[in-house]
């Protein structure tokens, strides 16, 4: 193998493929290093949704047949893959009451589309990996990048194979290696990174034989009486079968014996027990992130660093095909005397929602049923208030938790007059998420 490359990609996900793919078809010669012998497996759990929403990340995704459509970036992806839709939203309190999504007709999409589709990540990273490989990429698989650093020629990356050391250089470097990036750490760029919150702990099962009532909608949990020691989503995978994810909470010990007690008890003892009286686990996945604020300025000499691995907890599966199509862009545009990094700088700032502080103060309505002196009764109280209702259905995270808080506000005065104290509650959650 060559041991100097116009510019190698460290990580195998969605992202870096991306990266190797464009930059590749732009005619120059990329390496990808991958830490997985089988880049396709997926061993960390992941929602491997496909949003479609209008300008959610400045982007208006479409699908058409089997081709994922970038209409905004101007690129699109093969996927041979099944794909279970999306239709609704519910989330659920402790008695029962629920607030409801749902799309509404749009002059991006019809009242029928789907709000999101669920993808096999496998069968993605599959076709991609072999498309790159087709336009010539090296491939070095089960190959650990422990270190990265600028050179005057480029860079190198110091990599483990086999118990091997191969020291390789370039001309410039792409970092997609996930969250919890062993790159950006080893480049020191945490260190000025704010955290937001503690360690998540999560837990995934996948289940069969289940009694699901929703079987093309997410489903959120929310309270003690269901969620006894973190919290609880449910949504479907490719194939229609039932994912039940437990995280720990913010007040909770970051042991994984957390996220997995919670799913427990959900399956097996909570008012929801009876979906699950015949299910069995067939998969359990799992994982780990520390909240980090963004990293503003993504690029170090010749070092560019691109999705998760620089994001605020993570920018999604489309969001990563779109980062590693700009960063291959970058890259050529770089090569041949323009000023790419800078430019993806620009579009790294001006698409992800984490970088706009008025929509990342959504994300402070998130937790607040849980950590905001909410007990059941009131968590019953306020979802009764909007149950029967059916909000503007929305996948984007920094938007539908604000979503279900305004829509509950819309009652201020029936819950002013009936639980004054609550009220109060409310409104310093409003005052969160308010403009």
């Amino acid at each position: 193998m060559e041991s100097f490359f116009d510019v190698i990609v460290v990580g195998g996900g969605p992202a870096g493929l991306l990266a190797a793919r464009t930059a590749a078809e732009k005619g120059l010669e990329v390496l990808l290093v991958e830490r997985k012998k089988k880049i396709s497996k997926v061993k960390r759990t992941c929602c491997a949704s496909f949003y479609l929403e209008s300008n959610y990340m400045s982007e208006t995704t479409q699908i058409e047949g089997k081709k994922l459509i970038f209409t905004k970036n101007d690129f699109s992806v093969n996927y041979s893959g099944s794909f279970w839709p999306i239709k609704e939203k519910y989330g659920f309190s402790p008695g029962g009451y629920k607030w409801h999504m749902a799309r509404f007709e749009s002059e991006d999409y019809g009242k029928d589309t789907p709000l999101s589709l669920v993808l096999d990540k496998e069968a993605l990273i599959e076709g991609l990996l072999k498309e790159v490989k087709n336009l010539g990429v090296k491939v070095m698989n089960a190959s650990k990048a422990k270190k990265i650093e600028n050179t005057e020629k480029g860079v190198k990356v110091e990599i483990h194979k086999e118990g091997q050391y191969l020291p390789i250089e370039g001309k410039k470097a792409i970092i997609a290696d996930g969250v919890n990036s062993h790159m950006i750490e080893s480049l020191g760029l945490n260190k000025n990174r704010k955290v937001k919150g503690s360690r998540c702990m999560f837990v995934e099962y996948v289940l069969e034989d289940c009694d699901i009532p929703y079987p093309n909608a997410v489903l959120n949990f929310t309270g003690g009486a269901i969620c006894k020691f973190g919290h609880i989503l449910l949504w479907p995978n490719a194939e229609g079968l039932p994912r039940v994810l437990g995280f720990n909470s913010i007040e909770s010990s970051k042991h994984i014996k957390y996220p997995i007690a919670t799913i427990d008890y959900f399956i097996n003892e909570s008012s929801f027990a009876s979906w699950f009286k015949h299910a069995k686990i067939i998969e359990k996945t799992g994982g780990s992130l520390v909240p980090r604020e963004a990293i503003a300025e993504p690029c170090l000499g010749n070092i560019l660093a691109i999705s998760d691995a620089a994001a605020f907890i993570e920018v999604e599966n489309q969001g990563a095909m779109m980062c590693g199509f700009q960063a291959g862009n970058a890259v050529f545009d770089e090569l041949n005397g323009s000023d790419g990094f800078n430019n993806y700088v620009d579009w790294w700032k001006s698409s992800f929602e984490f970088n706009n502080p008025k929509l990342l103060k959504g994300m402070n309505a998130i937790p607040a049923f849980n950590v905001g002196g909410f007990n059941d009764e009131d968590i019953d109280y306020l979802f009764s208030l909007i149950d029967g209702e059916t909000l503007y259905g929305t996948c984007n995270q920094y938007k539908s938790a604000a979503a279900i808080w305004i829509a509950i506000d819309n009652h201020s005065e029936t819950i002013k007059r009936d639980k004054p104290n609550l009220f109060k509650k409310v409104k310093k959650v409003m005052a969160l998420i308010s403009d």
